[in-house]
C-alpha cells in the first residue's frame, strides 16, 4: 500500500526570513531590556535599604536642640551628630574613665571643660549636670564653637577636643606637620589622629546620608 505523500515546507522567502530574524531580535532586545530594568531596580532597592540600615547606624537623636544650636551657633548640625556619635553613641549616661580626667555624658566632656565653658556662658558650673542631655549638649557645642572661632579648621577643633589647644598650638608651630599655609596636615600623636580620622568619616557619613 503506498503511502500518502506528506507535504514538505516551502523554504522561507528573503522577507520571511527577515522577518522571523526581526522578532527574534526584538524578543531578545525585549528580554535585555526587562532584565536591564530588574537590576536596575533591585540596585535602588537594594541602595534603599542599605541607606536604611546605614541610617539605623548613623542615627539623628536630640534633633531640636541639635538644630537650635547649629543655627545659633554657626555648626553645622551633621558635625554635631558625628561628634555624639563618636564619642557617645548619643548615651547621655555614658563615662569613660581616662588617665587624665573622666569624660562624661553625649559629648564626653571633662568636669574642667565644664567648667570653663559653664562659667564662660553664665550657667551653673557643677559638673554632675554634664550627665543631662541638654546641659551637655549646650557646653559642648559651645565649645565647639569657640574651638572653630580660634582655629577655622575641622582637623584642628577635632584635635582640640581630645588634646587642649595648647598641643594643636605646638603642632601648628612645627612645621614639619603642617603645609605652606600653616594648615595642620600630619598629628603625631596616634590616638589623637585615630579620633580625628573616626570624626571626620562619620561626619562624611552624616552628610551622604542626610544631606
Amino acid at each position: 500500500m503506498r503511502s500518502a505523500n506528506l507535504p514538505t515546507a516551502l523554504p522561507l522567502t528573503r522577507k520571511q526570513n527577515e522577518r522571523s530574524h526581526m522578532r527574534t531580535a526584538i524578543k531578545r532586545t525585549i528580554t535585555i531590556l526587562i532584565i536591564a530594568a530588574l537590576s536596575i531596580g533591585c540596585g535602588v532597592l537594594f541602595d534603599r535599604i542599605c541607606d536604611r540600615v546605614e541610617r539605623e547606624r548613623y542615627p539623628r537623636m536630640y534633633t531640636d536642640s541639635v538644630m537650635k544650636y547649629s543655627a545659633d551657633l554657626g555648626i553645622p548640625a551633621n558635625v554635631i551628630y558625628a561628634v555624639m556619635k563618636v564619642e557617645s553613641n548619643f548615651d547621655s549616661g555614658l563615662k569613660t574613665e581616662t588617665g587624665d580626667a573622666d569624660r562624661i555624658g553625649l559629648m564626653q566632656l571633662t568636669a574642667d571643660d565644664y567648667k570653663i565653658y559653664a562659667s564662660a556662658i553664665g550657667m551653673n558650673t557643677d559638673p554632675g549636670l554634664l550627665y543631662e542631655p541638654e546641659t551637655n549638649l549646650t557646653i559642648g557645642c559651645y565649645r565647639i564653637s569657640e574651638l572653630y572661632k580660634k582655629y577655622t579648621d575641622w582637623k584642628c577643633v577635632f584635635a582640640a577636643m581630645r588634646v587642649g589647644t595648647d598641643k594643636v598650638d605646638t603642632w601648628l608651630g612645627d612645621a614639619t606637620l603642617t603645609d605652606k599655609n600653616g594648615r595642620l596636615t600630619k598629628i603625631p600623636d596616634t590616638e589623637t589622629a585615630e579620633f580625628v580620622a573616626e570624626l571626620e568619616a562619620a561626619v562624611a557619613k552624616y552628610n551622604k546620608l542626610y544631606n
